[in-house]
């Protein structure tokens, strides 16, 4: 399984685990972006993954919105994560970023 698969798989357990829906905070508001992330799919060079994180003051709460392929936007996908998650999750997309395949800073997409 590639590290591309096991991000995807891990995000689609995350969106059934905790829909954003069920997200149970007062103030949504207060959330900040913290990340914008752009990576091409297995589809190839003319497919974008995008993805935007945004935390709460305390960063013990992360949402996730974005596509799997910008394309089709059948492939959005909203959820969010706790710290724990998150790292693991982010850890995933700093290895596939690392594993070289056609990672660009986002600005570079623009």
């Amino acid at each position: 399984m590639t590290i591309m698969e096991k991000l995807r798989d891990y995000n689609i357990a995350l969106q059934k685990k905790h829909p954003l829906a069920d997200l149970q905070v007062r103030e949504i508001k207060n959330f900040r972006a913290v990340s914008h992330w752009m990576h091409y799919t297995p589809a190839g060079k003319d497919s974008l993954w995008e993805e935007r994180i945004y935390s709460d003051p305390t960063a013990s709460v992360f949402i996730v919105e974005g596509l799997f392929d910008l394309s089709d936007t059948d492939t959005e996908y909203k959820f969010y994560m706790s710290r724990a998650e998150a790292e693991t999750y982010l850890q995933l997309r700093m290895e596939l970023e690392l594993e070289g395949r056609g990672f660009r800073p986002v600005e570079e997409f623009y």
